[in-house]
């Protein structure tokens, strides 16, 4: 017998699986050329020994830069922690 939740218009009755992914696992590579830069830019700003509001002013204006809005932000960091994709 179906349940009734499945006859409400708009309403998937399956659940969405969840995927674990990790940073190395992602089906997306990036070029090798912003590979080279994001390592080199990564070097550069820790080798500026930067205190940690000047780090998190960086990370904003690339973030800013990118244009991504608060939300879409909030969204990325709770992607990010609940499938454990950070390195560290």
């Amino acid at each position: 017998m179906a349940k009734l939740v499945n006859f409400i218009p708009g309403r998937n009755a399956a659940p969405k699986p969840t995927i674990k992914e990790a940073l190395d696992d992602l089906d997306t590579n990036l070029p090798v050329s912003i590979e080279r830069y994001l390592d080199k830019m990564v070097a550069q700003i820790k080798g500026m020994s930067l205190s940690r509001k000047k780090e998190i002013l960086v990370l904003a204006k690339v973030i800013d830069a990118m244009g991504i809005d608060k939300q879409e932000m909030m969204r990325y960091v709770s992607k990010i922690k609940k499938n454990d994709i950070l390195k560290k």
